[in-house]
């Protein structure tokens, strides 16, 4: 049997509450605006979650909520950013291709070493660059809606500071 979108909705929030200050329930909440078409919200909460730690995985995401609130040129600014934004560690086991722990015998050799030698637990997907961004859409494409007649080069004559979405306390 499988959920409604509701019942979804309602178990991540849920899971949210558990731990509301942990980086992925703030991450989980952002979604949940974006995904209730709360723009502005999700703006704000993606914002301060990058000042903490700017991540490609954040960037592509506060592209997205700019893009819905309707900045398009902050949230292109973001898109650009995330090429060379630090990527995040991925500490999960499933494979993108497939079933869990598809490890090749020499990663499983150097995480037993790893381990055994220095007490270092590592990930070797995430060493080989293996696990890339999923948060949104290729870089190298148009944004959606545009075409390539659309694309200009940006303007370098005049430099605008980025807005503020953060509430000041």
């Amino acid at each position: 049997m499988t959920a409604t979108p509701n019942v979804l909705e309602a178990r991540l929030k849920n899971l949210i509450t558990a731990n509301p200050d942990h980086r992925e329930s703030r991450i989980l909440d952002a979604e949940l605006a974006m995904q209730s078409r709360s723009w502005l919200n999700a703006v704000k909460s993606l914002a301060l979650l990058v000042e903490e730690k700017p991540t490609a995985r954040l960037c592509l995401l506060l592209e997205r909520a700019l893009r819905g609130y309707g900045d398009l040129t902050e949230a292109e600014r973001w898109g650009r950013m995330a090429i060379t934004a630090a990527r995040e560690p991925e500490w999960s086991d499933i494979d993108p291709r497939g079933g869990a722990f598809q490890y090749a015998n020499r990663d499983w050799a150097r995480m037993v070493y790893a381990f055994g030698d220095a007490g270092t637990l590592i990930n070797t997907r995430y060493e080989t660059s293996e696990r890339e961004l999923e948060a949104g859409r290729p870089v190298a494409l148009p944004a959606p809606g545009g075409t390539q007649d659309a694309i200009k080069a940006p303007r370098t004559d005049v430099v605008t500071p980025p807005l503020d979405y953060v509430p000041e306390d």
